[in-house]
């Protein structure tokens, strides 16, 4: 049967289902997600659910290397959406996630706050400001981050005066409370945080390209509801809510 006859047979199916459906018989998916998508896929989940009542979505974020060690170890969850290719394919190569492919990409910016005296990376190096990074063994931006520090040949300089974080949001809540005096995050996160303003953006050349991953957890147990999901990133509507929230989207097949 074609793969678009299938969906779309299935979700007729799931909505008559609804119809006399109550809340604890509701189908509860839960989706690891880069800490980065958390506030696109927050208006992503209100408009899939308002599409398939029957279906509800959990979100647990983080780094994308700590949402894959979580996986690896067990952790029941259906679907993975990762901001490294690292991560998504090590999961993938050993079994653990499968029909997946890339969703969108990104840009990594340096960030400070609204009022900073911060004007550029040569300020940061030069005057000791404390530059936040996450931390890059667990933390793609991290990563990302001290690769293209790396290429630009003043990681040496700058690592001195580096606050690590857990994920991208955490960079932005130390920039916040005064922790860290500029911070490299993907501008996704720039954009959602009202009291900053991007001083700089990286080159792409002096890093690996920022991709996004999605997959079906093979330990999951909602395969056809995760795969609904999958379909429903892929829609206009989901693309539109990504390229607001500064991804930059792509149309990409599932297999």
């Amino acid at each position: 049967m074609n793969k678009s006859i299938f969906i779309l047979l299935l979700a007729c199916i799931l909505l008559l289902s609804a119809c006399t459906s109550t809340d604890s018989e509701k189908v509860e998916l839960t989706i690891s997600a880069a800490a980065s998508l958390k506030d696109s896929l927050k208006e992503v989940k209100d408009q899939f659910e308002t599409e398939y009542p029957e279906i509800k979505l959990s979100y647990n974020f983080g780094s994308s290397g700590s949402l894959r060690k979580q996986i690896d170890q067990g952790a029941p969850i259906d679907i993975f959406l990762s901001a490294s290719e690292k991560d998504y394919q090590a999961l993938a190569d050993s079994g653990a996630v499968s029909a997946g492919d890339r969703l969108f990409s990104n840009s990594l910016v340096l960030v400070v706050r609204q009022d900073s005296q911060v004007s550029g990376l040569n300020d940061v190096i030069e005057r000791n400001f404390k530059l936040s990074i996450g931390t890059p063994e667990t933390v793609p931006a991290g990563f990302y981050a001290k690769q293209a520090l790396e290429n630009m040949g003043v990681w040496k300089e700058a690592l001195p005066r580096t606050v690590y974080a857990k994920d991208v949001r955490h960079v932005m809540t130390l920039l916040d409370h005064g922790a860290a005096d500029a911070g490299i995050v993907y501008e996704s996160d720039a954009m959602a945080v009202q009291d900053s303003r991007v001083i700089r953006r990286f080159d792409a050349a002096t890093h690996s390209p920022i991709l996004y991953w999605g997959g079906l957890v093979e330990a999951g147990e909602h395969k056809e509801e995760s795969m609904l999901f999958l379909e429903f990133l892929e829609g206009q509507r989901a693309l539109k809510i990504f390229e607001r929230y500064g991804f930059e989207t792509e149309t990409n097949e599932f297999q």
